[in-house]
């Protein structure tokens, strides 16, 4: 996945289906489609990892281990009223489940252990191959890992801990553990990783070419196998999550009992709780992120598929802008539901406090799950399809 492999080599945009022929690729350089504006090959924040394979393997097994600490070593301790509570993402999970939150343990299982670690698992695979020029099932191997990616929120999680901690700290001493640190080095490591990997679209043998080229034959138009009714199945995706969303903002989405007081926490109520204690910044974050951001993807996609449906093209270039950021802001909102799942896994002193996850909480999961699919499940390139067609 180096860059250097890439000199006169033919990449297609996956926004707009068009081809473009790169010559070379400069180091830390950021290469954009000539039409959409969206990333072709993503700007390396080091050039000796977007030239040197072997750098990234290095970094990719050193995340594994940091990794493997973090799923297994204490991310959290807790000391209140002579009590002492350690908190791992195993133990979590474990909690979690056995409270019969089945769909959040699974949930807080996938987008923290599973795919993380398939993330890594895969990317060695594709590189370490690749030092011998023998990449098996690259092109493959490219979309796989690609997907799993949508599905890692370590970085979201990390934000659900600090939260956690400020929410927890007025009554209790909370302390970091092994794994917390081993969590930041991990987000770090990713992040030095992706920058060194291109987000290039494989060209696979489906691809048929039309003669639309400009002078200098660098640029042509492709036509890709449609997906399966991609409107339909986004409509009925958004039509499921517009019905969540109302019971994910009203039903409590934490039960919170101590020796004197029970309170049940709604979305906003948490986000009322930490303006009320002085954490405006945490506060206007997770507004943004549990309320704000849901309700906007909701109306890109719906907008999106209104524009499909009657074969408006008006600014396709900024209408592909707002889905590429709905679809990395998405993620986001699942900070609430991992603040849930850790303080009930850590607060579970019978007779002093316990906290439960509320009824809220599964369908604002679904919400996140439904718009993160319908979005997917949405092909951008349909946004161009009237231009294709016009004459030349």
């Amino acid at each position: 996945m180096a860059y250097e492999g890439l000199k006169d080599k033919k990449i297609c945009c996956r926004s707009c289906s068009l081809i473009q022929l790169i010559h070379s690729v400069p180091a830390r350089s950021e290469i954009r489609c000539f039409r959409c504006e969206s990333v072709l090959l993503g700007k390396s924040e080091n050039s000796i990892v977007s030239k040197n394979p072997q750098y990234v393997i290095a970094l990719g097994i050193s995340c594994l281990i940091f990794f493997i600490i973090f799923a297994t070593q204490p991310l959290l301790l807790l000391r209140f009223d002579g009590h002492m509570e350690v908190l791992s993402i195993y133990s979590s999970i474990v909690k979690i489940y056995n409270q019969d939150q089945k769909t959040i343990a699974i949930i807080l299982l996938l987008t923290t252990i599973i795919s993380p670690c398939m993330y890594l698992v895969k990317n060695l695979y594709i590189l370490i191959p690749s030092l011998n020029n023998t990449l098996l099932f690259k092109e493959h191997s490219v979309i796989f890992f690609q997907r799993l990616s949508d599905w890692e929120m370590l970085g979201v999680f990390f934000l659900g801990i600090l939260i956690s901690i400020v929410k927890l700290s007025s009554f209790a001493e909370i302390l970091p553990g092994l794994g917390l640190w081993a969590l930041i080095i991990s987000i770090y490591l990713l992040t030095i990783i992706r920058s060194g990997t291109d987000h290039q679209f494989p060209i696979d043998n489906h691809v048929t070419f039309s003669e639309n080229q400009t002078q200098n034959h660098q640029f042509r138009n492709v036509n890709f196998p449609q997906k399966i009714h991609p409107s339909s199945r986004s409509l009925a995706l958004l039509i499921a999550a517009v019905i969540l969303i109302i019971p994910a903002n009203f039903l409590p989405i934490m039960h919170v009992t101590t020796l004197t007081d029970s309170s049940h926490e709604t979305i906003l109520g948490g986000i009322i709780f930490l303006a009320y204690t002085g954490s405006w910044h945490l506060a206007l974050i997770v507004f943004i992120a549990s309320f704000l951001i849901p309700i906007l993807k909701l109306l890109t996609l719906a907008i999106l598929l209104i524009m499909v449906r009657w074969k408006k093209t008006s600014h396709p270039m900024r209408w592909t802008r707002f889905y590429h950021l709905a679809e990395f802001i998405g993620k986001w909102s699942m900070v609430d539901i991992y603040v849930v799942a850790l303080m009930s896994a850590l607060i579970q002193i019978q007779g002093v406090a316990v906290i439960e996850i509320g009824p809220g909480a599964i369908p604002f999961a679904a919400v996140i799950v439904l718009t993160v699919f319908a979005l997917k499940s949405f092909d951008i390139r349909l946004i161009w399809a009237p231009i294709e067609q016009e004459p030349n």
